[in-house]
């Protein structure tokens, strides 16, 4: 079974690991461990794009060492390292089908409390959230999601701690594959629109560059659903650019 064995191994583990006293993972050696694994998630993240068959083997590979070492930061205290390494390994988990052990990952992190004033939001919370409303978009709650990402872009939009103007464009972007999943086309339209409007207000970084590429293609989906070919057909062409 393609998930059933690799998952019932990483159990044995995890039961394993959770004998020894949490203590361990305050000593400075386990510091070093799960913050090179941590490390290596992060280089795992950015070689997927361009040499994906090495990336996802070594993810493979590696995927009960990298969730030990992720337990080991959330025992650390380390929260903002501890969902951004989760964001990594789901990634991984995802493309895998293993999504029982996305899920639970999820859960080690979903517990973790930030605390910020103003109603604000730190880039930590901002991964979890829209961690937790592309699960919900993928199990088809369409709704739930874009309950989250309306909820988040609120939170992004008055600043606080982290107020990331390509997060904002990230989850307009959210909004509209919510939106068009419930068979709203033209709202999902105006939203993709919204943030291509405020993607070409940053620097024209590589991730800027692919995010609003992808959003062009986005935008000519749903233009095409709603019988817009010609306008469509432009957009396919500006996200090949």
């Amino acid at each position: 079974h393609p998930t059933l064995v690799p998952y019932l191994r990483q159990s044995n583990q995890q039961t394993a690991v959770s004998d020894q006293p949490s203590a361990i993972s305050q000593s400075p050696l386990a510091i070093r461990y799960w913050q090179s694994y941590y490390a290596f998630a992060n280089f795992l993240y950015q070689t997927d794009s361009q040499h994906p068959m090495i990336a996802r083997a070594l993810a493979m590979r590696e995927m009960p060492n990298l969730r030990r070492a992720l337990r080991m930061a959330i025992e650390a205290g380390a929260m903002d390292e501890a969902v951004d390494f989760a964001s990594r390994i789901n990634r991984f988990l995802d493309y895998f089908g293993r999504w029982r052990e996305r899920d639970e990952v999820n859960k080690e992190v979903g517990s973790l409390k930030f605390e910020v004033g103003s109603g604000g939001i730190t880039k930590a919370e901002y991964l979890r959230e829209t961690q937790r409303g592309q699960v919900l978009l993928q199990q088809g709650r369409a709704g739930e999601a874009e309950r989250v990402f309306r909820a988040l872009l609120a939170r992004l939009e008055r600043g606080a701690v982290y107020d990331s103007r390509y997060a904002q464009t990230l989850i307009l972007r959210n909004i509209g594959r919510a939106l068009g999943a419930q068979g709203k086309p033209s709202s999902a339209a105006e939203h993709y629109r919204a943030a291509l409007k405020l993607a070409g207000t940053l620097e024209p970084t590589k991730n800027v560059r692919r995010q609003m590429s992808a959003c062009h293609t986005d935008l000519a989906n749903v233009l095409r659903d709603m019988g817009q070919y010609a306008e469509a057909e432009a957009e396919y062409n500006t996200s090949l650019v």
